[in-house]
């Protein structure tokens, strides 16, 4: 591949990349590891990488594989974190192109990747030690806001070209497509946005319309309708003006979340010494506990045969983040939560 230049200072990263790029499952494997040890020890290289990831972009088509573009795009997370802030349009860029890919696990390499793209929107993200600040606030805000909201208008225009004929109510029942995988990444990077609960509003409540998106859930799912409203109301408190009669709807937030939760864990056959040890320890610390928790538990569900993959912790990772996002503290203020925190604009 072009971009593997042995003269490039980007030696380290350029040979993981041609493991990812070639090598054996194991070789894959052992480079995506690599790649996160080297994101503890040395963040600034991410950073420095931007002459590396556009020029393995620029070659990406030249990987004979869907199972090894699978693996390039995967150990591209932590690059598309350090480096969205300068380089978002070209890293959208390849987002769009590569969830039309017709091998499902580009796809979802694709979508789990194009994440961290979210943080865009949001003034600052965090991932273990390391923290990404950005210049976004006042008057860069509303361009970056503008930048996102337009990268989110053009996966619409895909989902409409993509629509089957039989366009699912739920997308959870819907068979592996690339629409799927569109509406999905959609939800992915709209979540608790002002578009997300627009489209909560407006488009959910009629499925007979064109610019009807599938909802996540189904049919039984009544605990995500649920959710979903009770943040709807949230954020409609938020608009209204009216932020201390949001609180209310807080405790059911947390209710709902936690046994979402602690039924994910169950699932995973953790025990309820694990599940309690595992909530106490996020209650006390919080979203910067996740990592290390996941550091741990990972690893045993692996053992178990419950976490075979680490794709199959995907579930586990969402439920974990969103029982952090909605367990209530107390607050001098009254009760807390970090929902209510983003929604409101509110001190913690």
């Amino acid at each position: 591949m072009k971009y593997m230049k042995k003269e490039s200072k980007n030696a380290i990263f350029e040979e993981l990349f041609d493991k990812l790029a070639a090598g054996s499952r194991g070789e894959i494997k052992e480079a995506k590891k690599q790649i996160h040890k080297f994101w503890t020890s040395d963040t600034k290289s991410f950073k420095d990488a931007s002459s590396f990831i556009l020029a393995l972009i620029h070659d990406f088509d030249s990987i004979k594989d869907a199972e090894h573009k699978a693996a390039v795009i995967s150990g591209m997370n932590l690059f598309v974190l350090a480096l969205m802030d300068k380089y978002f349009d070209e890293l959208a860029q390849f987002v769009l192109k590569n969830i039309e890919n017709e091998d499902g696990r580009v796809r979802e390499a694709t979508r789990h990747t194009a994440s961290w793209l979210r943080s865009k929107y949001t003034d600052h993200i965090s991932f273990g030690k390391y923290e990404v600040r950005r210049e976004n606030k006042d008057r860069k805000a509303a361009e970056n806001i503008k930048i996102y909201n337009e990268f989110l208008d053009k996966i619409e225009e895909l989902m409409k070209k993509h629509v089957p004929d039989d366009r699912p109510m739920y997308i959870g029942d819907a068979p592996s497509s690339i629409y799927k995988s569109l509406v999905l990444l959609w939800h992915d990077l709209s979540l608790c946005t002002p578009r997300d609960f627009e489209f909560r509003d407006q488009a959910l409540m009629d499925p007979t319309s064109d610019e009807y998106i599938p909802y996540l859930g189904n049919d039984d799912d009544e605990e995500e309708v649920d959710m979903k409203e009770v943040e709807g109301n949230i954020w409609a408190d938020k608009k209204d003006g009216n932020p201390t009669e949001a609180g209310k709807w807080l405790k059911r937030m947390e209710e709902i979340s936690t046994k979402r939760f602690r039924n994910e864990l169950e699932r995973l056959k953790f025990s309820q010494d694990e599940i309690g040890g595992i909530m106490t320890t996020l209650r006390m610390y919080g979203q910067p506990a996740g990592p290390s928790i996941l550091n741990d538990i990972i690893p045993k569900g692996k053992a178990r045969g419950s976490i075979p993959h680490i794709s199959d912790a995907s579930s586990l990772v969402r439920e974990m983040q969103s029982f952090a996002n909605h367990f209530v503290a107390k607050n001098e203020n009254g009760p807390i939560s970090h929902l209510l925190v983003e929604a409101l604009g509110l001190t913690p």
